[in-house]
């Protein structure tokens, strides 16, 4: 089969096309027909032997994918050949076959198309995460989005609306304002005409008690304290962007977290397991009501495999 191989670190000069054999499943693996594959900035930190974890020589980048079951492993249930699904096998997914743990492969509906799919796992599991298992947002609190024009950012705008918060999206530019405005944004931001802070202080003010502070809900008792305690700011720091909790200021200084769900390998912090919680998302994409911004190219017969970052 087909597939963009890294033999050495490097930019995305360094990738080619070659053909390798299809590899065989093994115990709770899922090997799938990839029909998509998204393209992540972490892909190229991978490439560059700048990420997390090295693949050994060759290997193939590609960290989520998208495409038809071809067989499964012993043990495997939760699909069955011939389901269309999108899948996070780590790396290996620019290849015309790829292979991933059947806890990380989740099946799409009809109404999902491949490319949607494609790009739909890392971005909003990212957001999910900072959201929901970190910063524990609620109905009725405000957001504030910092790069909301971008993958992470639009995916924090429609998950925190999802969820019931009023988000206030900042990006530098009326183009990139009116792209978060049409994923939800309720308040928009322009960080190259605007002062952020006195903006956000003012929108606060127009939906708070008239002195620039925002009331949310009391979060419920902890069976430790048997206390419900009043909320307060959270900053959640996201790839090279940053997502914002604004809740009623307690004290001078938020609370900072730092979230990268894609590194996640079982229970963490609560998360459930291996991407688990991104059922909920994901259930996001099969009421449709959530559509990632995704452009497509293919996979060329020969050539660099460079041309697959561009």
């Amino acid at each position: 089969m087909r597939a963009v191989l890294c033999e050495r670190w490097g930019e995305p000069e360094v990738l080619r096309l070659g053909e390798i054999e299809a590899p065989e499943p093994g115990a709770g693996e899922v090997r799938l027909a990839v029909h998509a594959a998204g393209v992540n900035f972490a892909d190229i930190l991978m490439v560059a032997g700048k990420y997390q974890e090295k693949p050994p020589f060759p290997f193939t980048p590609g960290m989520e994918v998208a495409g038809v079951v071809e067989a499964v492993g012993a043990g495997v249930t939760r699909v069955k050949p011939g389901e269309r699904v999108l899948a996070l096998p780590g790396f290996g997914g620019f290849a015309e076959s790829a292979l991933a743990q059947a806890h990380n492969v989740f099946a799409i509906p009809e109404a999902m198309d491949f490319v949607t799919a494609a790009g739909f796992a890392i971005t909003y599991g990212t957001a999910l995460g900072a959201l929901v298992w970190r910063a524990a947002l609620e109905a009725g609190e405000l957001l504030l989005v910092h790069g909301a024009a971008g993958g992470v950012g639009l995916a924090a705008v429609e998950v925190g609306k999802t969820l019931g918060a009023t988000v206030i999206a900042t990006a530098r530019g009326a183009d990139k304002l009116a792209v978060a405005e049409a994923h939800g944004a309720d308040h928009l931001i322009d960080t190259g005409a605007e002062d952020v802070r006195a903006r956000v202080k003012e929108i606060a003010a127009g939906l708070g008690d008239g002195r620039g502070q925002h009331a949310p809900p009391m979060r419920p008792a902890t069976p430790a304290s048997g206390q419900r305690a009043q909320s307060r700011p959270r900053k959640e720091l996201v790839g090279t962007q940053t997502t914002y909790r604004i809740a009623r200021q307690q004290k001078d200084q938020p609370t900072v977290h730092s979230t990268n769900p894609g590194r996640a390998r079982g229970s963490h912090r609560g998360e459930p397991e291996s991407w688990g919680g991104a059922r909920r998302g994901h259930g996001c994409g099969v009421r449709g009501s959530r559509q990632p911004v995704a452009g497509q190219r293919d996979l060329p017969a020969s050539g660099s495999g460079a041309e697959q970052f561009r």
